[in-house]
């Protein structure tokens, strides 16, 4: 399905940001609090959209919407155009780098790439690592950074560029009841872990990360879909949260949360730089890595 030439000329920009709006908050209510207008507005938005093209793109209930198989096949081309319609709207100057990473790579690092790229402006989009994946081929981003292998295409390249170490962290209260030295990884099964979820269209995915115990073997306890939300509720909690370093550095440094040492039991993950060669240079590429090589040389807990 593709939208049709004499369709394009009716089509409104601000219908298109409207349905992808509301594909992605869930709710009606959710897209119009974003967009800062009524709910109202945004349903004769969408209708107007599905008017146009001739289908209907949403279910409404009273939970929420859900995409139709005609809206899901539509969303990437109206990303697309709304994504050309953002580049026509830059200045002659050179576009920004646009950046995907999950949240706690964006945090540590962007501020250096800002630094770094000081001509250029930075546009931060932070992902989890399954959608970063499954971005990579619409073209969204320019640049990518994530924790594993990333699948590429005809136009990006990829490569390591360093480790990012992953430990189990909880409060300071919470490490003085485990006592001193490492814990056994047994004695990890009675202890509620903070566990990570996704959100599909089909609703919450609870998912594994990689800690000493897996999922099934662990104590489950809150979950949350970012780590930076594990960590701030496992300052506050008697629950462990496992994660990377590099993400919980600022808590580190302030002693709201310590690092959990397990016996026998480290983990390290190659962390990847994936990017455009249409729209990053050599050049750019090589300063981009040479900036992230500084910043991971600079980790020192």
């Amino acid at each position: 399905m593709s939208i049709a030439d004499g369709v394009l000329g009716e089509l409104k920009i601000s219908d298109i940001l409207t349905f992808l709006t509301v594909q992605r908050c869930g709710t009606i209510s959710s897209a119009a609090r974003e967009l800062v207008v009524t709910p109202s507005q945004v349903s004769k938005s969408v209708n107007r959209l599905e008017e146009l093209l001739g289908m209907q793109l949403l279910s409404r209930s009273a939970n929420g919407v859900t995409l139709l198989d005609e809206g899901r096949r539509l969303v990437p081309q109206l990303e697309q155009m709304l994504e050309l319609a953002r580049t026509l709207k830059q200045p002659t100057s050179e576009a920004p780098l646009t950046l995907a990473a999950p949240s706690y790579l964006a945090t540590y690092f962007a501020p250096l790439l800002a630094l770094a790229l000081a001509n250029r402006r930075i546009c931060v989009l932070e992902r989890p690592p399954a959608q970063i994946r499954s971005l990579i081929p619409r073209r969204v981003f320019d640049v990518a950074l994530s924790l594993g292998e990333l699948p590429l295409s005809s136009t990006w390249e990829s490569q390591p560029v360093g480790e990012v170490e992953k430990a189990l962290f909880a409060s300071p209260a919470t490490m003085a009841q485990l006592g001193t030295g490492p814990i056994a990884i047994e004695k990890l099964a009675t202890l509620p872990i903070i566990s990570p979820i996704y959100l599909t269209d089909g609703g919450v995915l609870p998912v594994d990360d990689d800690g000493p115990l897996p999922r099934r073997e662990r104590t489950i306890g809150h979950e949350v879909m970012t780590f930076g939300l594990g960590l701030a509720i496992a300052a506050r909690t008697d629950q462990l949260v496992f994660g990377p370093v590099i993400g919980a550095l600022s808590m580190l440094e302030t002693g709201a949360v310590v690092r959990v040492t397990v016996k026998g039991w480290s983990s390290r993950e190659t962390l990847k730089l994936a990017y455009n060669t249409e729209r990053i240079t050599k050049p750019q590429q090589r300063n981009i890595v040479a900036t992230i090589e500084a910043g991971l040389a600079a980790i020192r807990y």
